[in-house]
């Protein structure tokens, strides 16, 4: 049961992975082959504006118009309301299971509120309090997921996983 459950969880991965890897390098090759002038772009840094988001709606209006700005705003809003839906309960359950004094509810009604202002800070605000965190992070949960996958074909000593992440996490904080 579990290593059907450990291939299907792969074989989903590898579709995710490809979909987005597909949509990506769509976006860059849109994105690098499209006509900005050096004055929008720098109307846009001095305006405190993202460049990314400027991109994408001209993208979206220049090939389907105005309907194209709503859809985007539209797969924008389902993208965000769901990714948002999945770590508040990701989260409220992980506290809860942790600290089960405070229920859960509680735990939701927090990591919501938290979200809320964080939301409201705007993308560049986001984006600059984000990458320190995630720059020390994710090295570290990919040598986690790599070395615990790695596990599964050549078993290995706890030590041998632990020297790693320890390394990997001296060099993402330093």
């Amino acid at each position: 049961h579990a290593n059907k459950i450990f291939k299907q969880t792969l074989m989903a991965g590898i579709i995710a992975a490809v979909a987005l890897m597909f949509i990506y390098i769509s976006l860059g090759y849109i994105g690098n082959h499209m006509a900005v002038s050096q004055e929008k772009i720098a109307s846009l840094t001095a305006n405190d504006q993202n460049i990314g988001t400027y991109l994408l709606t001209t993208m979206a209006s220049v090939g389907f118009g105005t309907f194209g700005k709503y859809l985007l705003g539209i797969i924008v809003a389902l993208a965000c309301l769901t990714t948002a839906c999945g770590l508040v309960v990701a989260v409220s359950e992980y506290f809860h299971r942790i600290f089960p004094r405070i229920s859960y509810k509680i735990y939701v009604i927090i990591f919501t509120l938290i979200s809320f202002i964080l939301a409201n800070q705007g993308l560049n605000s986001v984006i600059t309090m984000s990458v320190p965190v995630l720059s020390i992070v994710y090295p570290i949960a990919i040598t986690s997921v790599l070395l615990i996958l790695l596990a599964r074909f050549v078993p290995t000593k706890p030590i041998a996983q632990q020297i790693p992440v320890a390394i990997v996490s001296i060099v993402s904080i330093l």
